[in-house]
């Protein structure tokens, strides 16, 4: 069984009930204790070595999403797309599962995320609490050379 987790600091109207709405189970996280809480789920989701599912707090998922990502293995990091601003196409931590073999190809993943400077990273990220998170899917983050996105059709709404 794969973990579904979903990170908050205050659940969206309608989140928990798409979720629930997918048959499948999931678990909400807390992370409002301290900027560094998300990190430090993702962190230790790293440790399992396990593949997992991450919807984030304000991600209403279809009934078909959890599914499909579950089953996605065009890549080993799969991402279901979210409408966000003017995209209807954006792709980043919102959604996506993170299989057990891409993690045990990158153990030190998440330790160099925490050893990356915050400086040009962290810009314009307004409330969310990222920390090392957004440093995945940053274009200027070394890490980001390892992500190859497989974008599954038909975006979650945000």
């Amino acid at each position: 069984m794969i973990r579904v987790v979903c990170p908050f600091t205050a659940i969206k109207p309608g989140v928990a009930e798409a979720l629930d709405a997918t048959g499948i189970a999931w678990e909400a996280i807390d992370v409002s204790g301290s900027d560094s809480d998300y990190w430090a789920l993702l962190d230790s989701l790293w440790t399992e070595g396990k593949t997992f599912i991450i919807v984030e707090h304000d991600v209403i998922v279809r009934p078909d999403t959890l599914d499909l990502l579950r089953y996605c293995t065009q890549s080993d990091v799969c991402a279901y797309p979210i409408s966000y601003f003017w995209s209807r196409q954006a792709v980043g931590m919102a959604c996506n599962k993170f299989g057990s073999t891409f993690i045990a190809r990158h153990l030190d993943l998440m330790q160099q995320t925490a050893e990356m400077s915050d400086a040009n990273i962290l810009q314009n990220t307004g409330a969310v609490r990222i920390c090392g998170c957004k440093r995945l899917s940053d274009p200027r983050s070394i890490t980001s050379t390892y992500l190859r996105w497989h974008t599954i059709a038909n975006p979650a709404n945000h």
